[in-house]
């Protein structure tokens, strides 16, 4: 449940799957002469003549920090990939396979066990593997019938709430042994929320394929999860096939820069936390910062009555110069969490659990809610980093004075591309006082509430109306809340 704005990970969660195998009944078999001791033809199926539906990608993240490949502070990098989406080159495979059913079951030509096999497909039937695996033609001009077959079946299952994934897997894995095989098992380890699964079964898919949507999604996947020198790779292996993409060519420098910086790291790991750190920041500085990750993130994981995200990837950086030439974070920014938690080495020691508790709660929520909106992420994280923001009353002072306030929707847009301090401060602010004014009156079941609802689906704009149970909040509401405690 995660965006390029993030175009591997659609496929898997918005998946319509190949649905002709049941929506279109087949036409009544027709009788075909037999050869004298033949075995006896299979009845005559045709293909539906309406084509399936096409596959969809993941509606794209609202909040900024979540969509890696959309950096803040890049502006080189708004842009949108041109080449194909995993969902694009699943579409082109299924299609490929439709229209080759279509016609191949017109074809009086064709094998018996091909014909049993397109035949069971076409009604959804078991067995279609198992003859078109045995079929002698299952190869059409260099395509594979039976591998499209199974990773078509594969795309259906995901796409039903009690279809045998594990099943359509293992039956895929039986007929093919490439990277369609890999691709499949990478969307549903997307599904499943297992990004390091992901990660390895796209891997493998890349080094078995040229196709450049898996390059991409590599790229996506590594570089959300820190791996920069394995997203680099498989980067340059999409720009092979799209050279003068203006999004792949301005984010190959930053990626180079990363993976510079991550070359020399060195690296601790404990319960599913990978720390780099630069050779400047002290090891015993690095193991408190790792148990102070750990720690936040089963803290986080408690408020908001979620599983703790099983895996994270934290990085260190030398110095702020260091943090913003790998980040393009603003200058007011001294750590980040856009798929990986980022932090400057140079942060006082003081300040810096602060800043690790802050991007924690980022990494948790971005995990059981990829779609939660930027005013809960940034409020909420205020709320849970253990220290007030600075110049916070200075803030709601003026808002209740001058009885101001940014509209709610507006809160949608993404505060670190905002580079003037003074304007960030006060949405994030803002958005502080309106998580604080609703725990005042839901209690912490208003955050439980929201994180379930956003998990399952629902549609984040109704967040705030989630949390705020039978009683709406409305921006007076969040004025009557700053002026109590002012008196």
């Amino acid at each position: 449940m995660r965006s390029i704005g993030w175009l591997v990970v659609g496929l898997a969660l918005g998946a319509a799957g190949w649905w002709w195998f049941r929506a279109s009944p087949p036409t009544p078999p027709t009788e075909q002469p037999t050869a004298p001791e033949a075995a006896p033809a299979p009845e005559r199926v045709e293909a539906p003549a309406v084509a399936p539906p096409q596959v969809t990608t993941e509606a794209e993240p609202s909040s900024v920090m979540l969509a890696p490949m959309r950096l803040a502070g890049c502006s080189e990098l708004d842009e949108r990939p041109i080449g194909p989406s995993l969902a694009d080159s699943a579409n082109l495979l299924t299609a490929e396979l439709w229209d080759r059913t279509r016609g191949l079951l017109r074809d009086d030509g064709i094998s018996l066990e091909l014909r049993q096999g397109l035949s069971a497909l076409v009604r959804g039937e078991g067995e279609a593997l198992t003859s078109l695996r045995d079929a002698p033609d299952r190869f059409q001009d260099g395509f594979d019938l039976a591998a499209a077959a199974g990773f078509a079946l594969l795309i259906r299952s995901l796409s039903q709430e009690d279809g045998d994934v594990d099943g359509a897997l293992a039956g895929l894995a039986e007929v093919d042994r490439g990277a369609q095989v890999w691709m499949a098992r990478a969307l549903v380890a997307r599904q499943r929320g297992d990004d390091v699964g992901e990660r390895s079964a796209l891997t493998s898919a890349f080094r078995l394929s040229d196709d450049p949507a898996i390059g991409l999604a590599l790229a996506s996947s590594a570089a959300r999860d820190g791996e920069s020198a394995r997203a680099l790779e498989a980067l340059d292996g999409y720009l092979e096939s799209f050279p003068d993409d203006p999004w792949a060519t301005a984010m190959r420098p930053l990626l180079a820069r990363r993976a510079g910086h991550e070359a020399r790291m060195l690296e601790l790991e404990r319960d599913g936390v990978r720390l780099r750190h630069a050779p400047s920041f002290h090891r015993a500085q690095a193991v408190s910062v790792l148990d102070q990750v750990i720690g936040s993130l089963d803290d986080a994981a408690r408020l908001l009555g979620a599983e703790r995200r099983p895996a994270l990837t934290v990085v260190i950086y030398d110095d702020a110069a260091s943090f913003r030439e790998a980040t393009c974070g603003p200058s007011w920014s001294g750590a980040m969490f856009d798929g990986a938690l980022r932090l400057n080495g140079e942060t006082h020691p003081r300040q810096l659990p602060v800043a690790v508790r802050h991007e924690s709660l980022h990494a948790q929520l971005a995990h059981v809610a990829p779609r939660a909106p930027l005013w809960l992420h940034e409020g909420l994280a205020q709320h849970f980093q253990g220290q007030r923001p600075p110049e916070l009353e200075r803030t709601l002072s003026l808002m209740a004075r001058q009885r101001t306030y940014v509209p709610f929707p507006s809160l949608e847009g993404s505060f670190v591309v905002i580079e003037d301090g003074q304007s960030a401060r006060f949405a994030y602010h803002q958005s502080y006082a309106m998580i604080a004014a609703i725990l005042d009156r839901e209690g912490e079941g208003a955050l439980q509430r929201v994180a379930t609802f956003l998990h399952d689906g629902g549609d984040p704009r109704e967040s705030l109306t989630v949390m705020a149970g039978s009683r709406p909040f409305t921006g007076d509401d969040l004025l009557a809340w700053i002026g109590e405690r002012d008196e």
